[in-house]
């Protein structure tokens, strides 16, 4: 009797374990909010840091450029009266006055009449360099060195040019006084920007740009060093969890063997060592899941239904002591998939959403159905509940480690089921849809081993 007190004590404590938000992990619980808070200042620090980045550079350089615009201004009015005071048929010297004054501006202008026809074109290239072109007819530039008489192409190309820099300045009038003091208007002068005023325009998003390339590099960098790290801590605790379970299992085996040898010719005594043996079977099995975390695993051709029916037979013995009235229902397709899995994982990826599709009804009622289907090169499971649902919100971090709805969860139940399902079997899982108090839909798809099952099975 006392020893069956001693195995019954062993028993019970070894069973507790079997819900993983119990186990003694590294991380106390409070760790977990501030891992996902750390992770989101650091977002805001450098998104924060760019656009101060981009800020004051856009700031700066915008005092720069309308200082030079205003000089740009200053300079165009000069030229308009001076050339307002020019006559057309100005002398050679002067001419070559005129040429040199606009060899060295460093904006674009072009002078045109009142009948909007250019007489003269001072161009800019982007190196800097300026050429002019000279109404034919006119003197104010001499046909030496840098001046060219139009043609019919360079009019029209003149004209949209000085529509462009209308935009860009205010046209300024070429006027002069005659000698009865009146005002006679003999066009108006058009310029545009220098051509390093658009790079300087440009600057600030250069500067942005580069500065979000580096900060976002680094932050990379640091998100896939945590994220190895997560993984390796993730590795170390499942390992440490199957060695810690292995150590009272064994004992536990060697128990039950000595109560069944002392129940024997007891048929009851039998009965529940029978059942004892089956929940210590699973223990086996949950510690075989977590020593096998971190490892490459072994994929075999299995059927799928088989599988799911196992998990649920598993679910409808233990869903009383829920004290809920939960129905699992299962509507499988024709043909059986066939796909290459490893089932113990599998199967624990089932576990987990029938367990939180059971922890959505918070107390009451419902129904779990889980459906199969085959499209393509894929086998698709869907587990649908109508529990309490998820907003926009639960839908985006629902697969995300550390996030958990639950008072006393870890938010590891889902974020190992999709490693299970993507990084192990190359698979995916979603969820296709949930809304709150509409219950949830998530689908699950893994390769086919040899295409369509169909085949296969003929």
């Amino acid at each position: 009797m006392k020893m069956k007190t001693e195995f019954l004590r062993r028993y019970s404590i070894a069973t507790d374990m079997i819900h993983f938000p119990q186990i003694p992990l590294l991380f106390k619980q409070t760790d977990r909010p501030l891992r996902v808070e750390s992770s989101r200042l650091l977002w805001i620090y450098f998104l924060g840091g760019m656009l101060l980045i981009g800020f004051f550079s856009a700031l700066y350089t915008h005092e720069f450029v309308r200082k030079i615009e205003k000089q740009n201004s200053r300079v165009a009015r000069t030229l308009a009266h001076f050339f307002a005071d020019v006559p057309a048929n100005a002398s050679p010297s002067t001419s070559r006055l005129i040429r040199d004054l606009t060899k060295n501006l460093s904006f674009p202008a072009i002078g045109m009449d009142l009948m909007e026809e250019p007489r003269f074109w001072v161009k800019v290239d982007g190196k800097g360099n300026v050429s002019v072109l000279n109404r034919e007819g006119d003197q104010w530039f001499s046909s030496e060195g840098d001046a060219y008489p139009y043609s019919a192409n360079d009019t029209e190309i003149a004209r949209e040019k000085a529509a462009q820099m209308r935009k860009l300045n205010e046209p300024i009038p070429i006027s002069f006084r005659d000698s009865d003091g009146n005002e006679r208007l003999q066009g108006y002068l058009y310029y545009g920007d220098t051509y390093f005023i658009a790079r300087l325009r440009r600057l600030p998003f250069i500067v942005t740009g580069l500065s979000a390339f580096f900060a976002l590099s680094g932050l990379f960098l640091f998100q896939q060093l945590w994220h190895s790290e997560q993984q390796a801590v993730w590795v170390g605790m499942a390992k440490e969890t199957a060695h810690q379970l292995g150590t009272p299992l064994s004992s536990l085996w060697g128990w039950l063997e000595l109560i069944r040898l002392e129940a024997a010719g007891h048929p009851e005594q039998l009965e529940i060592m029978k059942n004892i043996q089956s929940d210590l079977e699973r223990l086996n099995k949950v510690s075989s899941r977590f020593s096998r975390i971190g490892a490459r695993p072994g994929l075999k051709p299995c059927r799928l239904h088989p599988i799911i029916e196992e998990v649920v037979s598993y679910f409808r013995r233990r869903l009383p002591r829920y004290g809920q009235e939960i129905r699992l229902q299962t509507d499988f397709c024709e043909h059986d998939p066939i796909v290459s899995i490893d089932a113990d994982l599998i199967s624990w990826v089932f576990e987990n959403l029938i367990k939180n599709s059971v922890d959505a009804f918070d107390g009451k009622g419902g129904v779990i159905r889980i459906s199969t289907n085959i499209s393509a090169a894929t086998a698709q499971a869907t587990v649908t509940d109508n529990g309490k649902g998820m907003n926009k919100r639960t839908r985006a971090r629902a697969f995300r480690p550390g996030f958990s709805k639950k008072k006393r969860g870890w938010g590891l139940g889902l974020a190992l089921t999709r490693r299970i399902v993507e990084t192990y079997h190359l698979g995916e899982i979603k969820i296709v849809h949930s809304e709150p108090g509409q219950g949830a839909t998530i689908r699950l798809s893994l390769p086919l081993t040899m295409g369509n099952s169909r085949d296969v099975l003929h």
